[in-house]
């Protein structure tokens, strides 16, 4: 399971107010879109997903599948910034130097608002096998934890950012019990020794929690199998644990909930019905059920607000055992909703993911005329 995670970026100049910014094509996203959502389903054919299979005891069947396609465009071109507004086209700033690394979630998430009540700065630190590990902050949204974090890889550490052979993994749980559902995020090289990490993991367990919880966060790293010939075969190295507290409520409180029916029909004549639509100040969801069991297909959501702003929700996570998924505002292409806007028209698209020769369908096609969302 080779990843592209990392790219060499120690010989550009890290004066960063001379850097030149240059938008991203949308060819370019869509195809880093539709390359993402093969690979997930490619490697979620041949293995569980990390967070809540391989951990977990209540092992789900692999109608799971959980990405990050708002972050996928810093994966590809490695330590990115995405700077733009609703109404701007995506820019991208590279930074060389650890000093120029901003390691708080507001600024790795492209967060213009303060959210500053809501994160919980931890700063907590360990080491084993000279790699050394902090967790910087974290921020729990309902049923999603944002987490960031950075590595730093030792002498004695026997592994090297310049080699593509281990990927950074986390697993976070209450009293022992693991919360997560899935997960996705970035790794990103800051230096020659050092990655941060952003983790958006998939908790909805702790949806009916309230009050501070002391939740564990576990770091592994899964590394290439060097007595295996497979190119796929990984080992699982736990690194160590560390613990936090946290609420939510605060958030919660502050999170607007709206009631939708919307249904629609999939190609393959299963249903898809999005139910509610929610926001905050850490970004904006859209919940839906289905009675696609096999995940067959990646749906999207795409339209504009009231004032003319193009919006986009992606599936970040969809169970195929309970027919429950998630979607976020994709802020690679258009940023977050507009505080501005009263109304999201939005149309469904879907694509039909990987077929048996592991080709997907050309486009997103729709499904059905577009559907309205009163946001005041």
């Amino acid at each position: 399971m080779k990843k592209e995670i990392y790219t060499l970026l120690n010989e550009i100049d890290n004066h960063t107010d001379t850097y030149e910014t240059s938008p991203v094509q949308k060819e370019e996203l869509k195809n880093w879109k539709q390359a993402f959502a093969k690979r997930m389903q490619s490697e979620q054919a041949e293995s569980p997903a990390f967070s809540g299979q391989t951990l977990a005891s209540d092992t789900k069947p692999s109608g799971r599948r959980f990405h990050s396609w708002k972050r996928c465009a810093a994966a590809a071109a490695a330590f990115v910034f995405l700077l733009g507004a609703a109404s701007a086209p995506i820019r991208e700033t590279v930074y060389a130097q650890s000093k120029n690394v901003i390691y708080s979630l507001a600024e790795l998430l492209n967060i213009n608002k303060d959210i500053s009540p809501y994160r919980t700065v931890v700063g907590s630190s360990f080491t084993k096998n000279d790699i050394t590990t902090t967790l910087n902050d974290v921020i729990w949204d309902d049923d999603t934890l944002y987490v960031s974090y950075t590595m730093n890889f030792g002498k004695d550490s026997g592994l090297s950012l310049d080699n593509d052979n281990f990927v950074p993994a986390v697993d976070v749980s209450i009293n022992g019990k693991s919360l997560s559902n899935g997960s996705g995020g970035t790794t990103d090289r800051v230096n020659n020794t050092s990655i941060i990490c952003t983790e958006e993991i998939n908790i909805p367990k702790a949806s009916d929690l309230s009050g501070s919880q002391t939740m564990e966060l576990e770091f592994y790293l899964l590394m290439d199998d060097e007595n295996n010939d497979s190119s796929d075969a990984m080992d699982l190295s736990r690194l160590g644990a560390l613990e936090f507290t946290t609420s939510g409520d605060e958030l919660k409180a502050d999170t607007g909930d709206v009631s939708l029916n919307a249904i629609y029909s999939l190609p393959n004549d299963t249903s898809i019905t999005f139910n509610r639509y929610t926001s905050n100040a850490v970004g904006q969801k859209i919940y839906f059920t289905s009675t696609d069991e096999n995940s067959d297909y990646d749906v999207i959501l795409k339209g504009t607000d009231d004032l003319g702003n193009p919006v986009e929700f992606y599936t970040s996570n969809y169970d195929g055992m309970t027919g429950i998924g998630k979607m976020v505002v994709d802020t690679t292409e258009n940023g977050y909703v507009s505080d501005k806007a009263s109304s999201l028209t939005l149309t469904p698209y879907a694509l039909k993911l990987a077929d048996s020769n592991g080709e997907n369908s050309e486009d997103y096609k729709p499904i059905g005329d577009a559907f309205t969302i009163s946001l005041r």
